[in-house]
């Protein structure tokens, strides 16, 4: 849906997969994904990423890909016991993924936090 760059930060991507329509399978959500909206993001330095859609309004699924074909890196639904999603994921400088922010059979508002 868009680029992001290589930014960090609390809220770097906010908006709404309703009307987005429904592109991936994320491995974690079995049969209940819904619409999502996915971004591309290179990693600004070596290291540990963690992505998190905290400040969301809805059940979230995230899921982290090599790129839109590629193998999946890492998958969650509902971390550290809220309907909210985290995944980490080694990286290298200059690699870049694409996230997914999808839901558990809803669609709504979300925050995309990268650390």
């Amino acid at each position: 849906d868009s680029n992001l760059g290589s930014m960090t930060g609390a809220a770097v991507a906010m908006g709404t997969t309703l009307g987005a329509g429904d592109d991936y399978m994320p491995s974690c959500s079995g049969a209940g994904n819904d619409e999502d909206v996915d971004f591309q993001w290179t990693a600004p330095a070596d290291g540990m990423y963690t992505f998190d859609t905290y400040g969301s309004n809805f059940d979230t699924i995230l899921s982290v890909f090599t790129d839109c074909v590629g193998p999946e890196l890492a998958c969650n639904d509902d971390a550290m016991m809220v309907l909210q999603s985290e995944v980490t994921v080694p990286l290298m400088a200059g690699e870049s993924v694409l996230i997914v922010i999808d839901g558990w059979n809803a669609t709504g508002n979300y925050v995309l936090n990268i650390n």
